[in-house]
Order: structure tokens, then C-alpha cells, then sequence
């Protein structure tokens, strides 16, 4: 059958849109010839590598939730992972695989590949009969290597597999690379830590995105709710980690990895959380100032973490997690009180940033319908309609406007956002009025 690449041929290039009323002459070529203008779309996107087999990049993010003994996400879990899996195209190169649970809309790849991703193959259900390269994994524990490794029939080369004690967020404690927190067995020793802290948050061995945490605040009473979490969570784990909640002033993450057999660290990101420390996006530009005092310090830290990452024999990309806080008037910056030896969201911000001009500022976003009245919309559809505008670029890289980076449709459950330029200031004045600290 003649599919896009083999329809493409020789000498058919094209970049940004599609202009049906300005085809270039490939393009015009083919519409003389009977192709559809779809099709003609599908030319400008298609690419597979012949000189060397595809990279397979898969969003399987539920290894903390496998780990903790929670199963797999329910089905509004498994609608986000649908919603972001074609983020990985992110990390590929040109010809690559990446798999998704549906096939990305023709209007969504143009939007990326305009953008600058790379062209890659989207693999919706059943992976192709081909060589594969090597698996990109969002996370590389046994049990998620295992079962994408088992639906690749021929896979050149082994992934190193991550061991499931380093997403244990005690280990870190235990290790003392994530100081000023405590581990705590007991229900006396909770409260221990209520008394000298006042302001407390405790934290399951497996939370991830501000889930799997109890906030004691102002030194109160625990309710019957919170005592039964804290023994639930006690009883099946056997500790949590206990740290004091400070008054944060901003968020801050630094990614890394160690895949090559060297520790690589990146420049770091503004990380937007919310007060119950859930996850909304990341500053891209526009915060270097604020961020340069604490640069050196968290990028150190983040390399501590690489190389005890090696010395585990751990070859994986990596973040932390820190905050600078309100020190009786003085900020001080936390360097590390999350590690995760997988991608993160911090990774594809980076990313990101690299698509986006510099000057500008920049963030992204993964919005979901609770926070829809903020914008003064009724749906992802509206929001969408209302906000994508006319994109600008300076010496090919994006400095003004909104882009859409999943698709829009009744069932999405978190819609990605990069906006640049004055979209930017106008997104981060309503993340601000939600409370979020954003510098």
C-alpha cells in the first residue's frame, strides 16, 4: 500500500504549516496527481529511519503507584497518561517510535513539528515488527522494563533497569542525600515531630505529585481522618518521612543523567506548585535573575545525586527537587527534598526551553478542568478556540504565542500548554491568582 513515506520520495521537504493556498511545488505536485490534501499533511510529517532501527519511547509513568501497592491508575490515571504519551516525542530523534494509547490528530503532530520535535512514528496499541534500537522509558524499574520488553520482538539493546529501592523516598533520607527530613515508624513519633515542628508535612514512601501526602499544620489536633492515614500508611510501609513545611517563596528542580556512564546536570527550572505541593508546570524563561543565587548549589547537589546514581550502577535520567524559603525575612534555598531516578516533568520542560527563543518569557502548563474558570472557560475546547494565536518566531525558535501540546477532546483529563511571550505574563498572572508562587 502506498503509505506517507513511501509516498513522500525523493526531494519533498517542507517545514511549519501546511498553506493550501500557497503549496510549495512538491506539494502542488502531488494535489495535481490526485493526492488528498490529508495526505499530502501526512508527506510533510512522516519519517523512518533506514540507516538505523528507532529508539521506542514510552509514558509509563505508574511505578510509585505499582511500587506502593496501589495497582495501576484508575481510569481517569490512564486518560492523563493518554493525554501527555505524545510528550515523548520530546526525546526523540528523527525516525524514532513513540508509543500512545491513540493515535495523536494530524492537527496536534503539525502543531509539535512545527514547533520543533522531531519527526517520529506514533505507535497507537500493538508495537511494529521491526529492529528496535534500545527502550526510552519513562521509568526503567523491572517490572516496566519486563513488560515493554516483552512486546518488542527484536530489541538490539538492554535498557539498565532501575532498582525499585531508589523510588522509595526513604531510601534518600536513609542515604542522607535528602537532609532535614526524618523517618518516623511510630505514631508517637509523629507526633514527636508535630510538637518540635509546628508546621509538618509527612510523606509515603511512594507520593508522587503532591499524592501521598498529610499536611499538620499550626501544631492542631490530628483528626480521626489523618491518625487513620498515618497508621495506614505506617502499617503497610513500615515508615514515612517527616520534614517541616516551610513558607516556600518558589520551587526549584534540576534534572540530570546518567545513561552514558557520566553525570550530565542541566541548568535549573522554576517549578510551579500549588499550597498542597501539586505539580502545575514549569517557568522556562523569564526567572533567570531570581534563579542564578542558587544555580551552583542545587546544580552540586544534583550531581551528589548522579554519582551515588552510578555507584548504584544506575544509568537513568534523574531529577531533584528543591524550594528556597522564608527564614524569618532571610531566603534560604533547600536544595534536594525530592529525587526521582526516572524523566521527569522537569526533563521535557528543559526541552522545551531549548525550542523557545530566549528574552521572552516563557512557562508551561498541565492544566485540568478545575482550573478552567481561571481562564474563563467551560471546556479544553474553549480554552483552546479562545487562546491558541498566531505564533511568532525569531531565528527559528518560538518567542511569541500559546501552543497546545496534547490534544483537545471531550475525554482529556489534563491539557499541556506552552505559552510565550505576552500569552506567558498573561497565563503567569492567573497562576498567581491561584496561588501559586511563580516569582
Amino acid at each position: 500500500p502506498l503509505t506517507p513515506t513511501r509516498g513522500k520520495g525523493l526531494g519533498f521537504s517542507a517545514q511549519g504549516f501546511f498553506d493550501p493556498k500557497a503549496p510549495t511545488a512538491s506539494e502542488q505536485t502531488r494535489l495535481q496527481l490526485g493526492f488528498d490534501e490529508n495526505f499530502v499533511r501526512e508527506l510533510r510529517l512522516s519519517c523512518q529511519t533506514k540507516g538505523r532501527p528507532p529508539r521506542l519511547w514510552v509514558f509509563d509513568p505508574e511505578v510509585e503507584l505499582r511500587l506502593g501497592g496501589g495497582g495501576r491508575h484508575n481510569p481517569v490515571g490512564q486518560q492523563i497518561t493518554a493525554d501527555l504519551a505524545s510528550l515523548m516525542g520530546a526525546f526523540a530523534a528523527d525516525g524514532d517510535l513513540v508509543w500512545v494509547p491513540k493515535e495523536p490528530s494530524l492537527e496536534l503532530r503539525e502543531r509539535l513539528f512545527a514547533l520543533g520535535f522531531p519527526k517520529v512514528e506514533y505507535a497507537a496499541g500493538d508495537i511494529p515488527d521491526r529492529k528496535i534500537a534500545q527502550l526510552g522509558l519513562w521509568s526503567a524499574d523491572r517490572d516496566t522494563t519486563a513488560r515493554w520488553r516483552s512486546q518488542v520482538k527484536q530489541l538490539q539493546q538492554e535498557s539498565c533497569e532501575t532498582k525499585a529501592a531508589l523510588f522509595r523516598k526513604t531510601y534518600w533520607v536513609e542515604n542522607a542525600l535528602v537532609y532535614d527530613s526524618h523517618l518516623v515508624t511510630t505514631m508517637a513519633e509523629c507526633q514527636e515531630r508535630i510538637n518540635q515542628w509546628q508546621n509538618v508535612v509527612f510523606k509515603s514512601p511512594y507520593g508522587v505529585s503532591g499524592r501521598g501526602q498529610l499536611r499538620q499544620l499550626q501544631n492542631t489536633a490530628l483528626t480521626s481522618p489523618q491518625q487513620g492515614w498515618l497508621e495506614k500508611t505506617l502499617r503497610r510501609h513500615g515508615n514515612l518521612v517527616a520534614e517541616p513545611w516551610h513558607k516556600r517563596v518558589f520551587d526549584i528542580s534540576c534534572q540530570g543523567d546518567t545513561s552514558r556512564g557520566e553525570v550530565t546536570v542541566n541548568k535549573p527550572l522554576v517549578g510551579l506548585y500549588d499550597g498542597r505541593g501539586r505539580f502545575w508546570g514549569h517557568r522556562l524563561h523569564g526567572a533567570e535573575a531570581q534563579l542564578a543565587p542558587y544555580g551552583e548549589q542545587i546544580q552540586s547537589a544534583a550531581r551528589t545525586v548522579g554519582e551515588h546514581l552510578l555507584g548504584r550502577d544506575c544509568r537513568t535520567p534523574f531529577g531533584i527537587d528543591g524550594y528556597v524559603y522564608d527564614d524569618g525575612g532571610t531566603p534560604r534555598l533547600r536544595p534536594i527534598c525530592e529525587v526521582n531516578p526516572r524523566y521527569t516533568m522537569g526533563h521535557i520542560a528543559g526541552r522545551l526551553r531549548a525550542l523557545v527563543a530566549p528574552g521572552p518569557s516563557a512557562l508551561w502548563l498541565l492544566l485540568t478542568p478545575k482550573e478552567l474558570p481561571l481562564w474563563e472557560c467551560e471546556s479544553f475546547a474553549d480554552f483552546s478556540n479562545k487562546g491558541q494565536s498566531r505564533w511568532r518566531f525569531s531565528a527559528g525558535k518560538l518567542s511569541e504565542g500559546l501552543v497546545c501540546l496534547t490534544d483537545v477532546s471531550s475525554q482529556t483529563k489534563t491539557l499541556a500548554c506552552l505559552f510565550v511571550g505576552e500569552p506567558a505574563e498573561q497565563a503567569l498572572e492567573v497562576v498567581r491568582r491561584a496561588g501559586v508562587p511563580t516569582l
